[in-house]
C-alpha cells in the first residue's frame, strides 16, 4: 500500500524522489506507474490476464 501511496501523491512526478539517471529513464519511458496498473476514472486497476482488477483487491500486505 506504500507504493501504491507513492504513485496517487504523484512520486512520478516529482524528480526531488528520484536519482538523476532513474529520473531521466522514467521521463524517457514516459514511466507514470507500474506498467501493469491503470487508472480509470480516479480508480487504480490492476490489468490482470483477462480483465481489470480493482488494486486494492490484489495487493496484500500487513498494511491492508
Amino acid at each position: 500500500m506504500q507504493f501504491l501511496s507513492f504513485v496517487r501523491d504523484g512520486g512520478y512526478r516529482r524528480p526531488d524522489l528520484w536519482s538523476a539517471d532513474d529520473w531521466e529513464w522514467s521521463r524517457a519511458e514516459k514511466i507514470s506507474a507500474p506498467p501493469v496498473w491503470t487508472d480509470k476514472d480516479g480508480r487504480w486497476f490492476y490489468r490482470g490476464l483477462f480483465e481489470l482488477l480493482p488494486l486494492d483487491s490484489v495487493l496484500i500486505g500487513p498494511s491492508m
